[in-house]
């Protein structure tokens, strides 16, 4: 690995642990609205209604820092994810033009490029991302099973199996083809079209961050419905495959079940993927991280 592969997952690993930090509540609410129906809270029973009342129903059952289950699970899983991610895009980038990486995508290019950083850096974290499911639905609809990552994994591993770990990864997989792939097709198109002021050699920090939002609102609308179909998959088993849930999904809760926890899922992956693209950029730039492992 390369110093600048090096600085790529650090800066692309911090930038990933800050954003998913900052948006923790509504990650977790957006968690709840798409398991509710599986865990036994499911029409004129269901825990959670509007954005207000379920943030006040977890703060009255569970504290404060019931915002936060799960968000220490999450960023363990974002660090190797979005670090992995900052530095496929950019290793593949150079793969597929060849010479430093500097030389413009197409767009259908960019797309491709997303798309191969988002599957290898789903392969490498998808198991953290099934146990930080499972414990972030916990309070929230189950009964308190798991009482730390470990515990977590031991007790998937023992009850399903080492690829147990891996139950929905194919409709994630599905799902972030599109995602990631658009967030980057977005993402750097904005920027490349985005104004550089006088003195520097990208645009300005709150174009940044505009451009970042833009990105993510738009891949994160693409892809929803196959994020919630993961998150079906871990912590529940009454689905046979991807076309059995998407048929049971329809034919029970309508093809808007398909879409449950939009809402606050819309809401926090604005300042999510903005401060991701934002603080990687930034960091980039830093004389610090320049410093330890030189310019790109």
């Amino acid at each position: 690995m390369t110093s600048t592969d090096m600085r790529n997952l650090v800066c692309g690993a911090t930038a990933g642990a800050v954003s998913r930090t900052a948006v923790s509540p509504l990650e977790r609410l957006k968690i709840l609205y798409q398991t509710q129906h599986v865990t036994g809270h499911k029409g004129s029973n269901a825990k959670y209604g509007s954005m207000s009342s379920s943030l006040r129903t977890i703060y009255r059952q569970e504290g404060f820092k019931g915002f936060y289950r799960g968000n220490g699970v999450n960023v363990m899983r974002v660090l190797p994810y979005t670090g992995t991610q900052f530095m496929c895009f950019d290793k593949y980038k150079k793969l597929l033009k060849g010479g430093d990486g500097t030389a413009p995508l197409a767009s259908y290019e960019k797309l491709l490029v997303g798309a191969s950083a988002g599957t290898t850096s789903v392969l490498v974290t998808y198991p953290l991302d099934l146990i930080r499911g499972r414990i972030t639905v916990q309070g929230g609809g189950t009964a308190v099973k798991y009482t730390g990552m470990l515990d977590c994994l031991r007790k998937s591993v023992a009850e399903e199996g080492f690829f147990g770990l891996y139950r929905g990864m194919t409709a994630n997989v599905i799902g972030i083809i599109p995602y990631v792939g658009v967030n980057y097709l977005v993402y750097e198109t904005c920027k490349e079209n985005a104004p550089i002021p006088e003195g520097r050699t990208t645009p300005a920090p709150h174009y940044l961050a505009l451009c970042g939002g833009i990105a993510g609102t738009t891949g994160q609308t693409v892809a929803y419905p196959m994020d919630l179909l993961r998150r079906r998959f871990q912590v529940a088993n009454e689905y046979r495959n991807v076309v059995h849930a998407v048929q049971t999904i329809c034919k029970e809760e309508g093809v808007g079940g398909l879409y449950k926890g939009y809402g606050p899922n819309f809401i926090k992956t604005w300042p999510t993927i903005a401060i991701m693209f934002f603080v990687n950029d930034m960091m980039k730039q830093s004389d610090l991280i320049n410093g330890v492992f030189g310019t790109a």
